[in-house]
């Protein structure tokens, strides 16, 4: 059994309470009542927290993971640490349809989706103060799908895991985490990398495999006077036999902010296996720029990206450019978005694969930490191409042949903790 008894919450961390166990404390939701009592949870009314060795196998590795932090965070605290457990429930309502094309059957279906607005997650983030403006920062996240319990990834820890220190001069990450691709787009997109027709749909970002990078070392530097660099350097897969370098990413961002102004670019290459099953590497590259500016109540966002894979252009993949414009308005207490853009491949022989997608939401806060939710999206296929549908972390519908068009529509809420 574990016991534990709830203090006020750190200062940090507003709207949270601190859990205590034997004197270890962990960030929680601030109950209604707490109580100082030691060695007990009190809320409203009494209750302890308890584990038990029947809990289903996936979710006890969880439990033991979460118990183990908790555990820990008492030399944590005596050392000024602050550890919060944190998290994104997001589940809606979805519809899809695919076309019909000369070789195939339009389709439909409808079911409780997860990851529409946000990935549904569970992280562990840990700061300490170590004196003199130097800290260290470690983050550990877990990602699952809200209507099965699965885990998403191959990975427990799938999302971001990694250690730093940070100071004036900067902040430097060990392990895995977003490259500098993704804090471009992410803050020159008013869909915030959410919903359907975000700028990593159009940017194929998660498809490109340069959304995070593994085994790394990442550098984010202050603000200088409105400016900002982000680096990465990955060391790949780790591979013993040729092509060692397989996987390693190289990147660097550029980011500037004044007032309602923000724009950012970012060129980041990897090493590929190439040709397929050979013991030699080429270079992909992966390159754009985005940019936002906020007037009062509206935001106007855009961006383009350009994503060349290793070797030569083939009959069935090529050069791959997107382009993409979106406006948010300030609506009936909640936020309206409209996007649109273009996707192209280049192809060496045949017609180029293009498609076009439209897409609408609306977001309603309930709360500092809840919204509803509902967007529309539609991508348009040539005869040629295959795109898929997607939002925030998940692919509304794969089309099944070249020339399919899919159209999604949800409608969920979100909770963040």
């Amino acid at each position: 059994m574990l016991i534990a008894s709830v203090r006020p919450s750190p200062r940090g961390f507003p709207g949270a309470a601190v859990l205590c166990a034997r004197g270890n404390c962990q960030a929680r939701s601030e109950p209604e009542k707490w109580s100082t009592r030691p060695h007990k949870v009190a809320f409203a009314r009494e209750t302890t927290m308890t584990m038990k060795t029947t809990t289903p196998r996936p979710f006890r590795r969880l439990a033991v993971a979460l118990a183990t932090g908790v555990l820990a965070t008492g030399v944590l605290a005596q050392s000024g640490s602050q550890v919060t457990l944190y998290g994104v429930i997001d589940g809606g309502l979805e519809y899809a349809r695919t076309s019909a094309t000369a070789t195939v059957a339009s389709a439909s279906a409808k079911g409780i989706v997860t990851g529409s607005n946000a990935a549904s997650r569970l992280g562990i983030r840990v700061r300490e103060d170590l004196g003199g403006g130097l800290r260290v920062n470690a983050v550990i996240e877990h990602g699952f799908d809200l209507h099965t319990g699965a885990q998403t990834g191959a990975a427990f820890w799938g999302r971001d895991a990694y250690v730093g220190l940070a100071g004036a001069w900067g902040e430097v990450r060990v392990g895995r985490t977003y490259t500098p691709a993704f804090w471009v787009q992410l803050q020159g997109d008013v869909n915030r990398l959410g919903l359907h027709g975000n700028a990593g749909t159009y940017s194929q970002l998660g498809p490109s495999g340069f959304l995070r990078a593994a085994s790394g070392l990442t550098y984010h530097s202050p603000d200088l006077g409105g400016f900002m660099l982000r680096a990465v350097y990955s060391f790949g897969n780790g591979s013993t036999t040729p092509p060692k370098d397989a996987g390693r990413i190289v990147g660097l961002s550029g980011e500037y902010r004044a007032g309602p102004l923000f724009a950012g670019a970012y060129h980041l290459s990897r090493r590929d296996v190439f040709p397929a099953g050979s013991s030699t590497s080429a270079s992909s590259t992966y390159s754009g720029a985005s940019a936002q500016y906020d007037l009062a109540g509206f935001s106007l966002a855009g961006g383009l990206n350009r994503q060349d894979p290793a070797g030569p252009d083939t009959a069935s993949a090529g050069v791959r450019t997107s382009w993409w414009l979106g406006t948010l308005l300030k609506w009936g207490g909640g936020e309206l978005r409209f996007n649109g853009g273009r996707l192209s491949t280049t192809v060496s022989t045949g017609a180029n694969p293009q498609a076009t997608l439209i897409a609408a939401s609306y977001t309603y806060p309930l709360s500092k930490r809840t919204n509803l939710y509902g967007s529309f999206g539609r991508m348009d296929n040539n005869s040629a191409a295959r795109f898929a549908l997607e939002s925030s972390s998940r692919t509304v519908a794969l089309p099944a042949a070249a020339g399919v068009d899919t159209t999604g529509l949800v409608q969920g809420v979100r909770h963040n903790f």
